[in-house]
């Protein structure tokens, strides 16, 4: 293999490397020629940035839409439920599956967890809602229906977080991750603000 480096003007300049092979049987042969450049190794380079940018920004933009959908499905539910507490939660893993349990089939929910939801409790009981424009009750449980409420972890789409775990009386436990801002957001919360949340639940749930 033979290489040749371009000049210009006299500097010491690469803008072109021509790498050949010549035939070995006929020296004015060639068998293989390759051209390589600084500048198409930059286009290449700008080539990944642009689409690391454009990838990055349609995430950003995906989910900036998924918490304005959520934050307005909550302004619906409060508008529905008027002098109820509300929470933004994501949903655990299990969720769909507990569900079943209490007889319900809610379709859509992300298998690895992470679906948003809002909690609404009063003291006639809690409910779970989903949806943006219009929400929808996907379960409502009278305190009656409710064994207890306690501190859990729970996956959504995620490693272990502390989250919220409501006990029904048919035994199905549904698991919510509470998010650390109550219109919900994009940071999950603290143990020490779900503890918060629980104690909230149970106060009310007791009429205190």
């Amino acid at each position: 293999m033979q290489r040749q480096v371009g000049q210009a003007g006299g500097a010491d300049v690469t803008p072109l490397v021509a790498d050949y092979w010549l035939d070995p049987d006929d020296g004015n042969g060639l068998t293989s020629l390759t051209f390589t450049s600084p500048l198409t190794v930059m286009q290449d380079a700008l080539v990944d940035l642009c689409d690391a940018i454009v990838v990055g920004g349609v995430v950003v933009v995906v989910f900036w839409w998924s918490v304005h959908r959520s934050r307005t499905g909550q302004l619906t539910v409060a508008t529905l439920r008027p002098g109820w507490r509300l929470h933004g939660v994501w949903a655990d893993e299990s969720l769909g599956r507990e569900l079943v349990k209490q007889g319900v089939w809610e379709a859509g929910l992300r298998p690895v967890g992470g679906s948003r939801l809002t909690v609404a409790w009063s003291t006639w009981g809690i409910e779970l809602w989903r949806g943006g424009r219009a929400p929808y009750v996907v379960v409502p449980l009278p305190w009656s229906a409710v064994a207890s409420t306690t501190e859990g972890s729970g996956h959504a789409a995620s490693s272990a977080r502390p989250a919220v775990v409501v006990t029904t009386l048919i035994g199905a436990s549904l698991v919510l991750v509470r998010s650390a801002r109550g219109s919900g957001g994009v940071l999950p919360a603290s143990t020490a603000q779900v503890q918060g949340l629980v104690t909230a639940l149970r106060t009310v749930r007791d009429g205190g």
